[in-house]
């Protein structure tokens, strides 16, 4: 579930991959992004955070990055406190959670229309002074005041048979679990553990694969929303066949299968400007690579470049995808569309500083929030609202519904149409949004009890 990054160097030829080209780099970057969960900040707020309470949430709609939360209030809402510890199994095998670690200001209905758990992991820096995520207990409250029973579940691996029989019991899972490592957590028990769970798990791991990987964008051609000229390798022979006939058509963009923050995301152009459709490029051609995680920017033969980008297609569900360089990301940026189910929730603007590709904060690129509704962006979309209800069949994930959160990156071609370059369903952070997450969670599982299928 984490991000995965690499760099193809300069200064190696054919035969002579080093240990300071793509491995370390990856290592490196790896080691940067996923640091060991840390305890919640509990120094003084900076002077750009207001002080409040946790149910008070007010950032901006939605975002992808933990990284940019306001630091934590010490301040904490009377029925909160500390995090959960595991007691013994009751006589229904269900293990208890003493002493109660969180009360609704809600009250339970009598007689709930199911139960919906809110599952997370403790530790991590997407954690607050009471062991949540910011948006879990607001989740919980919105289903309560539904009529639904719902509350909080913390899995570590030595009690994932405890919580295993608690979830079965329930009518659905929401996950709010962001990528990276938690102590005491390992990823292979907690996916199998969720897979088992079926549809009733929100997003189901499947599901949450799917979206993350750049193979999605091979997939979705056929929409709309995709780029048809969209090329994927799994493997060196393929790459090596297949990138210089598409890099004659003119600037590609190289992702690399999982990645995020720009990292691994290549534009690749021939330095001479020049090419010839109905010629491959010629391996000794000189390419100008630039790499959309920080601006950076090198040069070296095309047959270098594709040696140096080998190793990212070896391992399990290694593969590159090749779309074509969509200019508009130089004039209008990109634009991400936040997404509830299946309804536009707010759209960020990501332009990227002059001459730059990247569209990160780290990079300086600036974001602005828009609404859904604003007219600038009827077209674009209206466009893509039609391809969301085929975006699951493309993806091969039609048994599974929408995932609650997610998010969709699309960009500008030169004639002003957006296609999309990029999908994620990976633990989305919410704000202001929990009415319509717990709206969303109750028709997907209310469809399935009743057998409806997905929606």
């Amino acid at each position: 579930m984490g991000c995965g990054t690499s760099t193809p160097v300069a200064g190696k030829s054919a035969g002579e991959r080093t240990d300071t080209g793509i491995h370390q780099a990856t290592t490196a970057a790896a080691a940067q992004r996923a640091p060991p969960p840390t305890d919640p900040p509990t120094s003084p707020l900076p002077s750009n955070v207001s002080a409040r309470p946790i149910h008070q949430v007010s950032e901006p709609p939605l975002t992808q990055s933990a990284a940019t939360e306001p630091a934590w209030t010490d301040e904490q809402p009377s029925n909160v406190v500390p995090s959960p510890t595991v007691g013994a199994e009751s006589a229904a095998g269900i293990t208890a959670v003493e002493p109660p670690f969180w009360a609704s200001p809600v009250p339970a209905p009598v007689t709930p229309a199911g139960t919906i758990y809110v599952l997370e992991c403790p530790g991590g820096s997407d954690k607050g002074l009471d062991g949540h995520r910011r948006d879990t207990l607001p989740i919980c409250d919105a289903l309560v005041r539904r009529g639904w029973a719902a509350e909080p579940v913390m899995y570590t691996d030595e009690q994932s048979d405890a919580v295993r029989k608690k979830l079965e019991l329930s009518q659905g899972v929401i996950v709010r679990v962001a990528p990276g490592d938690y102590d005491g957590v390992s990823e292979g028990k907690l996916g199998a553990l969720l897979s088992s769970l079926g549809t009733r798990c929100l997003p189901h791991p499947d599901v949450e694969a799917a979206f993350g990987a750049k193979e999605a964008l091979f997939r979705v051609k056929g929409l709309s929303c995709g780029l048809r000229d969209t090329r994927v390798y799994h493997d060196a022979a393929s790459l090596h066949a297949g990138f210089p006939e598409s890099l004659a058509t003119g600037p590609r963009v190289l992702k690399q299968n999982m990645g995020c923050q720009g990292e691994g995301v290549w534009v690749v152009r021939v330095k001479d400007g020049g090419g010839d459709e109905a010629r491959a490029v010629a391996a000794e051609s000189v390419v100008m690579v630039q790499e959309a995680f920080d601006n950076h920017t090198e040069e070296l033969s095309l047959a270098e470049f594709l040696f140096n980008c080998e190793e990212l297609i070896e391992g399990e569900g290694g593969h590159l995808l090749d779309q074509r360089f969509l200019p508009g990301i130089l004039s209008d940026g990109e634009l991400r569309i936040n997404m509830v189910h299946t309804q536009p929730i707010s759209i960020v603007r990501k332009k990227p500083t002059e001459g730059g590709i990247s569209a990160t904060l780290a990079s300086g690129a600036q974001y602005t929030s828009h609404p859904a509704d604003d007219p600038q962006f009827g077209a674009m979309l209206g466009g893509f609202s039609k391809d969301v209800g085929a975006l699951m069949g493309a993806l091969a994930m039609d048994a599974y519904p929408l995932p609650l959160l997610w998010t969709a990156d699309l960009i500008a071609d030169a004639n002003g149409e957006y296609f999309l370059c990029d999908l994620s369903a990976s633990c989305v952070r919410v704000a202001q949004q929990v009415e319509m997450i717990a709206d969303a969670a109750i028709k997907v599982l209310t469809a399935r009890s009743n057998g409806k299928g997905v929606s």
